[in-house]
């Protein structure tokens, strides 16, 4: 009886510890996604494989498919606001600036990071951004992507992710 009362407890506590979580689904694409990014309580955007940008103007509840121009691998999102964004991949640096409608490929100038996987980027504010990856490079624009700059780090060949407080 005692095993009984112990199984029972334990698949109540079970679902009790999943009832946070809530499945959103990142229909209507199958590929694997990489990052996301909510500059707001309600719009997100999420990237992935095979160029997969989505966006959701109702905090994840449906999302729809954006064109970025790209089947590159897609690995880093950030948004400054709601309209501004970056997104970076395997050669790709693209920016939106009207939430997701267009976007354009930037340069980042710099021969070491054109044919390399970019694995993340994030902005400290609306022009200074940072793009890191495997390209032993970490590129920094002041300018909001116009212009890139390149600071050699030398320690290892790749760099995940980047991240200011």
């Amino acid at each position: 009886m005692k095993q009984i009362f112990f199984i029972i407890c334990f698949v109540c506590i079970s679902f009790l510890s999943e009832a946070q979580w809530t499945w959103q689904n990142s229909l209507p694409q199958g590929n694997s996604l990489r990052s996301v990014c909510f500059p707001s309580d309600n719009v997100g955007y999420a990237v992935g494989d095979c160029g997969t940008i989505l966006k959701t103007i109702d905090s994840g509840n449906t999302w729809v498919i954006l064109s970025g121009g790209t089947m590159n691998p897609l690995y880093s999102v950030y948004f400054s606001d709601i309209n501004t964004g970056y997104v970076v991949g395997w050669s790709t640096i693209l920016k939106t600036i009207d939430g997701g409608t267009t976007w354009n490929m930037l340069s980042s100038g710099f021969s070491g990071c054109t044919n390399q996987y970019l694995y993340s980027v994030y902005f400290t504010n609306a022009e200074v951004g940072y793009v890191v990856g495997d390209c032993d490079e970490i590129l920094k624009t002041i300018d909001g992507g116009k212009t890139w700059n390149v600071f050699n780090y030398g320690h290892a060949k790749t760099l995940n992710s980047i991240y200011f407080t």
